[in-house]
């Protein structure tokens, strides 16, 4: 009995992980470029229950001792692509990342809803700078910038630099950060040159399904409710074992 309740409140505690990745995953089903995260979770070994009696022993079969969370991981699947005229909106399409600076460092982001900072830097919606191939940020002149699918920024027909694009050897070894920006591990190997193209006046949308997402999160919901409620189930006939059973 004992060991059903730490299997209910595993499961527990396997769902609210769940149900905390799926809502941050609808809060941001309208970030551009937000890339969703998804839950693994899997079983503790079972154990072999039998019986030893006169004829020997007797298999009654496994006992599951519940679950917990495997891992999470992002899909970073492409998202769809949305025009919006807006020259200084970038979309990746296919592989690669934008380069930002931030006060933790380089980080990377898909997110290219850029604009311009009093100076005329380009900055993020967070005010990161976005860095060009020299690794320094990228400075526009006043007028309406053309951006080259490579990258190159050209206003007034002189060019003023080259946004960086980059990629991984393995995109899974990347760590979240804030504002949906990504970090290089070990894991994920060193930024190289990205084979993906920039978009301009177009905006990748997240790539969060809100349909099946919504269903994710009733799924976990109601796998809460029914772990809590033979939780409270075993709860209570421990109760009774403990101040009914043997008295007088």
């Amino acid at each position: 009995m004992i060991r059903g309740l730490y299997t209910s409140a595993g499961g527990m505690l396997a769902d609210m992980t769940r149900l905390d990745e799926v809502a941050n995953n609808l809060a941001n089903v309208n970030t551009p470029g937000f890339k969703n995260t998804q839950v693994n979770l899997r079983q503790f070994p079972a154990l072999l229950v039998g019986r030893l009696g006169r004829g020997g022993f007797t298999t009654l079969g496994p006992l599951g001792t519940g679950v917990t969370v495997s891992h999470s991981w992002t899909d970073f699947a492409q998202g769809s692509l949305r025009h919006t005229g807006h020259s200084l909106d970038l979309a990746v399409e296919g592989n690669g990342f934008f380069a930002v600076q931030t006060s933790a460092g380089t980080e990377y982001t898909r997110r290219g809803d850029f604009t311009l900072d009093a100076q005329g830097h380009l900055v993020t919606q967070s005010g990161n700078f976005v860095l060009g191939t020299n690794g320094q940020p990228l400075t526009l002149p006043a007028g309406r910038p053309q951006i080259s699918g490579s990258g190159t920024v050209t206003v007034g027909g002189n060019t003023v630099g080259q946004i960086q694009l980059v990629s991984f050897a393995s995109q899974s070894g990347l760590t979240r950060a804030a504002d949906g920006n990504f970090v290089a591990t070990a894991a994920s190997g060193p930024p190289a040159a990205a084979t993906g193209r920039i978009r301009q006046g177009f905006l990748e949308e997240s790539n969060t399904a809100l349909v099946s997402t919504t269903s994710q999160m009733l799924e976990a919901f109601r796998a809460y409710e029914s772990n809590q409620q033979a939780l409270m189930t075993q709860k209570t006939t421990l109760d009774a074992a403990v101040n009914q059973v043997g008295k007088v």
